[in-house]
C-alpha cells in the first residue's frame, strides 16, 4: 500500500511552476500509480526533464510520455511542459513518498 500527502502540490520561482500530482493517495501492490509533472514557464524557455531509468525509488516505471512546450490555455505568453509516469511498486508495506 502506498500513502501520498497530497495529490497535488505546486512549487513556484520566478522563472517557472512546478506542479506535481498523483492520480490517488492510495494503492495496493503491483496497483497503477500515475505521477505527472508540470512545468509552467515564459515562452522562449528552455525545459528538460531528467532521464529516467525502469525505477523511480521503490516504484518500477512502466509508461513515460513527455509534452513539450505547449501554449497554455491561461496565458499567452505561456508555455507548458508535461511529464506523466505510470509506476507500480511489488514492494509489501507501506511505502510513504512526501511530495516537495
Amino acid at each position: 500500500k502506498v500513502n501520498a500527502d497530497a495529490v497535488s502540490h505546486t512549487a513556484d520561482s520566478d522563472l517557472a511552476t512546478l506542479t506535481s500530482k498523483v492520480s490517488s493517495t492510495t494503492v495496493r501492490v503491483a496497483e497503477p500509480l500515475t505521477l505527472e509533472l508540470t512545468v509552467t514557464a515564459s515562452a522562449g524557455s528552455k525545459v528538460e526533464f531528467p532521464s529516467i531509468g525502469k525505477l523511480l525509488g521503490d516504484f518500477d516505471v512502466t509508461d513515460q510520455m513527455d509534452r513539450a512546450d505547449i501554449p497554455s490555455a491561461n496565458a499567452v505568453n505561456q508555455r507548458i511542459w508535461t511529464r506523466r509516469l505510470t509506476l507500480e511498486s511489488i514492494v509489501t508495506g507501506i511505502l510513504e513518498r512526501e511530495m516537495k
